[in-house]
């Protein structure tokens, strides 16, 4: 914002911050800020007239515009995260939450959707734990597999079910898994574009 200009007449638009969470920031004249705000930048650029500001999309209790694309996964993945309700955003679309929220839709369509549903107890310990299904695996493994075959391979090899198991990987349960996996990332990815211009 202060000293990578490329032009003399550029100037910083917006900013996002994407990784273990997500949040926007937003250029603010220091007119539009109290003095305890702007104390510490003039002290360093004192020709400095505005700077950037974290907007921390969602807060707790600043989540209101967030209940009509809330879905039970996203509240499942919320009450039991460490801050229930404090940034329900990055729940939605954060590196950290993102593996686990494909964890808790694939094991959902597994024990209840699936025809016919399967056991959590046939389920590999990955897909039942919390938080054992991580954003790197889907990235790494699950997003990169050129075809649900090779996935299903793949899955075997990493991710067994228990021995005393009646089921196992197939191209039609890795594919499951690919698509929510697809789903989760793009709609993720476009609460974030949203979010940002707005």
């Amino acid at each position: 914002a202060y000293s990578v200009k490329s032009l003399p007449n550029s100037r910083v638009a917006a900013g996002i911050i994407v990784g273990t969470g997500c949040n926007a920031t937003i250029p603010m004249k220091f007119s539009s800020l109290g003095a305890s705000k702007v104390e510490s930048i003039r002290k360093n650029k004192p020709d400095a007239f505005e700077t950037v500001v974290n907007t921390e999309i969602t807060i707790a209790g600043a989540c209101g515009s967030l209940q009509s694309i809330t879905t039970d996964w996203y509240r499942q993945l919320d009450a039991a995260c460490a801050r229930p309700g404090f940034q329900p955003f990055e729940y939605m679309t954060g590196g950290r939450y993102i593996g686990e929220l494909v964890r808790i839709i694939f094991f959902d369509y597994m024990t209840k959707a699936h025809k016919p549903p399967v056991p959590a107890a046939w389920l590999p310990a990955t897909i039942v734990h919390s938080y054992s299904f991580t954003t790197t695996f889907v990235s790494a493994v699950v997003a990169r597999a050129r075809s649900n075959s090779e996935l299903a391979g793949e899955l075997k090899r990493r991710m067994p079910p228990p021995e005393s198991s009646n089921w196992g990987w197939s191209p039609h349960s890795a594919g499951a898994l690919r698509k929510i996996a697809h789903l989760v990332q793009v709609r993720s990815a476009g609460l974030i574009a949203a979010s940002t211009v707005g």
